[in-house]
């Protein structure tokens, strides 16, 4: 079930469109929930920060009385869903500039001052997002692997990933994906089994993914990956790794 999450501090904003909202996703039978609607910034940072998964927030801009705005809290709210839709529900027009320097990716902005166009851009919205969600589900490409660090929630393609490394440091794993290496905690066998089988354990320290192989020096007991890294091979993964080599080449 997908959640979502409004911000405003007008009450009587905020309650037209939890009504909305609840209506909406109940017309159309969408496997959705408003989790939670409140005009305080901070009461939703905590819940997500909480509960880090995937939503969908609709964020009023001005929200008097704290210390964010609708830029801040959305920033913020990255840092725990880096894939969640953010919806602006504003009195101004143009505010694509404004979310590109605070790097935000906003979904779409709703002008409030027409009632009517409000409503209508909320239904409008949602959805976009179940048919976003229902292609994504349709792409396997859309896999994502999901990692804490520090206090930021990361989801990285699994199509981009070329390995995952034991880290000299206790408990700690190094990522390599497309333009990313990423330090975080974790357990090499606990991440083989969210991952296999497209991930092959080759060695004590390594966890490749299979498609980033590019060739094997078997006297070197090397991987080279497409990108050009160097990873090791166990004696004992030689003939598996030959095998899966050829079985991807057929």
């Amino acid at each position: 079930m997908i959640s979502i999450f409004a911000c405003e501090d007008d009450s009587l904003i905020r309650g037209a469109i939890e009504k909305e909202i609840k209506s909406h996703i109940m017309i159309l039978n969408y496997d959705m929930e408003l989790t939670l609607c409140t005009g305080d910034p901070e009461e939703l940072i905590e819940y997500v920060r909480e509960n880090p998964k995937r939503g969908v927030y609709f964020l009023d801009i001005e929200l008097r009385n704290s210390k964010y705005d609708g830029f801040d809290l959305g920033k913020e709210l990255r840092k725990y869903d880096s894939r969640g839709f953010i919806i602006y529900v504003t009195s101004y027009h143009d505010l694509a500039f404004k979310t590109f320097q605070y790097h935000i990716e906003a979904l779409d902005y709703i002008v409030k001052s027409d009632p009517e166009e409000m409503l209508s851009g909320i239904r409008r919205c949602i959805d976009t997002v179940v048919k976003r969600m229902e292609e994504e589900a349709n792409d396997e490409r859309k896999e994502y692997y999901t990692i804490k660090v520090l206090d930021t929630v990361k989801h990285i393609l699994i199509s981009d990933i070329y390995f995952f490394e034991t880290s000299s440091r206790t408990h700690r794993i190094i990522l390599y994906a497309e333009n990313e290496r990423i330090d975080f905690i974790g357990k090499l066998q606990e991440i083989e089994d969210d991952l296999s089988p497209r991930f092959i354990r080759t060695h004590r320290s390594f966890l490749l993914n299979i498609d980033k192989i590019k060739e094997l020096n078997v006297k070197r007991n090397e991987i080279i990956m497409t990108n050009g890294q160097v990873c090791l091979m166990s004696r004992q993964m030689k003939s598996l790794l030959i095998k899966k080599i050829e079985e991807r080449s057929k």
